[in-house]
């Protein structure tokens, strides 16, 4: 008889056992076992590793019900298939895995430089290190992921996509350039968000937490100034002018953003009261010109700015997303 276990949950990209060793026979004698994957999300592309053995792994990559089927033998004859169901959820900052050897970027990140920027490791100072280039003129293509020209070195994850403005403790790191303090002019340290007004991908923007907001401390004995990207009361938002539709809120004296990309946004905390469906969201921009099914990473890290053709680059550690240290 063929015992697929109880129905379990876990999150997406995390190593999952299903298991058969329940499953028996009226004689004792010997199973084999054949595991299948019946169903699972219209978008997932997960598989099932090594389905002939009785705890099987699998690794969801999206959220949603997976259907797993057991059919066990005894050398004679079929069991009636038995099944079991696996309810995935997405995976946050609060369950990610981002682990690192030292030989690689963190596990949950990616490297979404723009034009020949670097992304890479210093093992001897144990920090990242990200370098925009010098170049005599800005290259020809804009960025697939940003649709902008110029260098920029950009550390990106994910794995902060569908989490609300409101419950997000905000993002923070440790850093140096290679002069004499905070780099203040093209070139120094930010973090871009992109959101959605209603956490479904509508009323896309990018949110831009600069130099200036973050009021950076230190420098420590080892050089490196702490920045602070705290989504609270007096955190500062710049904004793009992408929304889907341009709407403007204020908290009663400050307006939360501006009808421009030049000019300052209110606080992020304004803008939670304004919005409080606002999430962070894996979403294009849509000067990319990409499919709307190729994402961006929901926050990233970056060096460099739109059009910056100046050779920068800084060192980073003690990155951390709320209280989970990335790096």
């Amino acid at each position: 008889m063929s015992n697929a276990g109880t129905a379990q949950s876990t999150i997406t990209g995390k190593l999952f056992k299903l298991d058969g060793s329940a499953s028996s026979d009226a004689d004792s004698d010997a199973l084999t076992y054949q595991w299948t994957l019946a169903s699972k999300p219209a978008t997932s592309a997960a598989t099932l590793a090594s389905p002939n053995v009785a705890k099987p792994e699998f690794t969801a990559d999206v959220p949603g019900n997976y259907v797993f089927s057991l059919i066990v033998n005894d050398g004679k004859a079929d069991s009636a298939p038995a099944s079991v169901t696996v309810t995935v959820a997405l995976a946050t900052w609060r369950d990610a895995d981002c682990s690192t050897d030292g030989t690689q970027l963190p596990a949950c990140t990616m490297d979404f430089s723009d034009n020949n920027s670097l992304v890479g490791l210093d093992p001897g100072a144990n920090a990242l290190v990200l370098e925009t280039l010098a170049s005599t003129s800005l290259a020809a293509t804009k960025s697939y992921h940003t649709g902008i020209t110029g260098n920029r070195a950009i550390l990106g994850t994910e794995i902060l996509h569908g989490v609300k403005l409101s419950e997000f403790a905000g993002f923070s790191f440790k850093s140096k350039d290679d002069g004499t303090g905070p780099n203040t002019g093209a070139g120094f340290p930010y973090v871009n968000y992109s959101i959605s007004k209603e956490c479904n991908g509508t009323g896309w923007a990018n949110l831009i937490t600069n130099l200036s907001d973050m009021s950076p401390t230190g420098p420590d004995a080892d050089g490196y100034y702490t920045y602070t990207a705290d989504i609270s009361a007096g955190s500062k938002a710049w904004k793009s002018s992408h929304w889907d539709n341009a709407i403007y809120a204020t908290d009663g004296t400050t307006v939360v953003l501006m009808p421009n990309k030049t000019a300052t946004g209110g606080s992020l905390q304004a803008l939670i009261q304004a919005y409080p469906n606002a999430c962070i969201y894996n979403w294009p921009n849509p000067d990319a010109k990409v499919p709307l099914a190729t994402t961006t990473p929901a926050v990233m890290l970056m060096l460099g700015s739109s059009k910056n053709l100046t050779a920068k680059k800084a060192w980073f550690k003690d990155i951390k997303i709320g209280d989970k240290v990335v790096f």
